[in-house]
């Protein structure tokens, strides 16, 4: 098993997901990854597809 990458904080979005949400890609391994998903104050998600 591989050790974790550290790396400093994204300060802006890697990507806006579909609803909103701002995405920030985190370290991961080789069997899968991470991501920190945001939605600020006041909005509201609403379901993409």
């Amino acid at each position: 098993m591989s050790d974790f990458a550290t790396f400093p904080w994204p300060v802006s979005p890697t990507v806006t997901a579909p609803d909103g949400s701002d995405v920030r890609v985190l370290p991961g391994l080789s069997g899968g990854g991470m991501a920190h998903f945001h939605l600020a104050a006041g909005r509201v998600s609403k379901a993409a597809h």
